[in-house]
């Protein structure tokens, strides 16, 4: 028998487990062979040797209930409680599924146990909840960002109707001639929902005012004093308002105002005072505040 037979016969497979003595028993069955072998051979088949019977002292200790913190980067959804030594599917849990990696947790330290788990049809039915509802938010996601970025344009485009004195009735039109223009932000004229008639501009213009209105008394709140300058008029349908403008100082800066436009049932002096009064006492301690008052 060559020494290459020898060997070849008898090499341990990867599915063979070694106990303490296989060392030995090599050593003496060269003997018996009355072979004489190298002591290179020798040394290799021995650490070959060593090197398997760690593998399999490993996997013994795998086996015993010892969990393995790189489990953690191999399967995401894997939760490890340390407190109480158990295993749970985080998606299993999301989703309410009716298992033991979902209600009493898991003690089965094993990698075969978890890709078990990861092939049933509650994991997998989880998963593909989880991805739909993922997909789902990042659809709406996407349409809230479209509808707040057309609402945005259309804020700018009412905006600048409001500062030019252009009524909200040409609206629908600039909104056109944007899109002419290939204005990007804006939602295509096919969708059943734009905001683009007039009603809905005054909506958004009123929304505009309110929003500059409540910087002006934060920013009235922080000045030590300010005057008010007010004006009554007549609109084309008779209807009586008042036009109220503040001038106020603050951090070294002089600012002038329109605050406010308010309907007046009547033009005489005392309805006009009342008017103010009842503005100024509707937000706070702000008369005390007035050093000057001009009509």
């Amino acid at each position: 028998m060559s020494i290459e037979q020898y060997f070849k016969t008898k090499m341990p497979k990867e599915d063979v487990e070694f106990d303490n003595n296989e060392s030995s028993e090599v050593d003496s069955d060269l003997e018996e062979a009355d072979i004489e072998v190298p002591n290179n051979y020798r040394r290799a088949t021995q650490k070959k040797l060593n090197l398997k019977k760690k593998k399999v002292q490993l996997l013994s200790k795998r086996k015993t209930g010892v969990f393995q913190n790189e489990w953690l980067n191999i399967y995401k959804w894997l939760i490890y409680d340390g407190s109480r030594n158990l295993m749970f599917c985080s998606l299993c849990q999301s989703h309410k599924k009716q298992n033991k990696f979902r209600k009493e947790g898991s003690k089965d330290f094993k990698s075969s146990a978890l890709s078990e788990h990861f092939t049933t049809k509650d994991h997998t039915d989880a998963t593909n909840r989880e991805i739909a509802k993922v997909e789902l938010i990042k659809v709406t996601n996407n349409a809230i960002d479209r509808a707040q970025n057309h609402v945005s344009v259309l804020m700018k485009i009412i905006f600048w109707l409001a500062e030019n004195d252009i009524s909200l009735n040409k609206l629908p039109e600039v909104v056109r001639l944007c899109r002419i223009l290939d204005c990007p932000q804006l939602l295509s004229a096919s969708n059943t929902i734009t905001y683009e008639n007039n009603v809905s501009g005054r909506e958004i213009l009123s929304a505009i005012s309110n929003s500059i209105e409540e910087i002006i008394w934060k920013e009235l709140a922080e000045a030590a004093a300010f005057g008010i300058m007010v004006d009554e008029s007549t609109d084309i349908s008779c209807e009586s308002h008042l036009i109220i403008y503040v001038k106020y100082c603050l951090y070294g800066n002089i600012k002038i105002r329109f605050l406010k436009l308010i309907q007046l049932k009547s033009k005489d002096s005392k309805t006009i005072f009342n008017a103010i009064v009842d503005l100024f006492d509707k937000k706070g301690k702000f008369l005390n505040n007035i050093v000057y008052y001009f009509i």
